[in-house]
């Protein structure tokens, strides 16, 4: 793990980052220093107790898009190419492999969560990401992780993922009904 790493004004003195808790905002700091070099962090509740923040905390994070949580309890840290440029020869990449490739980034560098669903990349929308997707300004675009085209994405990506969207909730649908 390295010794030293990097936070992006843009992330850190951007209003949404200042409305969190101070706890929250400590909690990040923490999980930048401790993440390995794609920002991936394996032991988030140590980190928790070094930092000595709680769950609050930790979930304010979480549902304001500052970290993105995998079912094995490792943490990645949604802005972290943008505060966080790695040489070649000094990376070393994640053990954590799993977790990483359930991860993309779009075109402004933020990590966003992708889950496999009939062989389409459906990227999985935060809370509040129909805001988002309102705000042009390109600073909150930046902040926000807006879901747009990825650069790890084909172009005719976004209409595949919107058809298997509404496939998935016709389903839902379909279930809900026969459930009743």
């Amino acid at each position: 793990m390295a010794r030293r790493r990097m936070f992006s004004l843009d992330v850190v003195q951007s209003d949404r980052f200042l409305d969190l808790s101070v706890g929250a905002r400590l909690l990040y700091f923490y999980f930048g220093m401790n993440a390995d070099d794609d920002g991936i962090v394996g032991n988030p509740k140590t980190t928790m107790r070094l930092s000595g923040c709680n769950d609050i905390d930790f979930d304010d994070l979480i549902s304001e898009g500052f970290i993105i949580r995998f079912d094995s309890g490792a943490i990645a840290i949604t802005h972290w190419h943008i505060s966080n440029a790695i040489q070649n020869d000094r990376y070393k990449g994640t053990i954590y492999k799993e977790e990483f490739n359930q991860l993309t980034r779009n075109k402004n560098k933020v990590y966003t969560l992708c889950i496999q669903s009939d062989s389409i990349m459906d990227t999985q929308v935060r809370l509040g990401q129909d805001r988002v997707e309102e705000e042009n300004s390109s600073e909150n675009n930046l902040i926000e992780g807006k879901v747009g085209e990825s650069e790890n994405h084909p172009p005719d990506w976004n209409s595949k993922r919107n058809e298997a969207i509404r496939k998935l909730d016709k389903e839902m649908q379909n279930r809900s009904k026969t459930h009743e």
